[in-house]
């Protein structure tokens, strides 16, 4: 990976997720599955942000992959080893439907998210390492529904070597 930037989201999505094909839009993504609080299955599609253009608004609840930064950091005279950090964010969106209250439904994804991202953090193709650093919520009320948003920070690492 060589004079290449970095950009670990789409290995890390496919890592976690779960692939499956969405008969409605006719496309394939990587999903977080949960259950609501009747037991029904709920698969909550993870979408990188700058693939989340035009028209396109997902059905909630959904996962954005946003990338906030990335730095190269030289270690050694002639930069031909960098260690690179990828900084992003799991930006989960949700409201309050039938079937799921937020709060749990909010702890179930973030528990996955949790889960998975200690179980493979070692085992994502061009990453060396990542983690989850820290959470925070936010909401807003837009009339008819109370819209959340929950903020879930990590960061990924890897070496190369020119």
């Amino acid at each position: 990976m060589a004079k290449e930037s970095y950009d670990p989201r789409k290995s890390i999505r496919a890592a976690i997720g779960t692939e499956r094909y969405n008969v409605k839009e006719r496309t394939t993504s990587y999903t977080i599955d949960v259950t609501n609080d009747r037991g029904e299955d709920v698969h909550v599609p993870m979408y990188i942000s700058e693939d989340m253009v035009g028209d396109f608004i997902p059905e909630m609840p959904y996962i954005e992959l946003l990338l906030v930064e990335t730095t190269y950091e030289p270690h050694n005279p002639r930069a031909t080893i960098r260690e690179m950090r990828a900084y992003f964010q799991f930006n989960i969106y949700f409201t309050n439907q039938d079937g799921i209250t937020p709060s749990s439904l909010l702890k179930k994804i973030k528990d996955k998210l949790q889960d998975t991202t200690r179980n493979n953090q070692e085992d994502v193709s061009g990453t060396w390492y990542f983690s989850i650093t820290n959470e925070r919520n936010q909401h807003s009320n837009t009339g008819k529904t109370l819209d959340y948003l929950c903020i879930v920070e990590a960061y990924g690492i890897y070496t190369d070597r020119c």
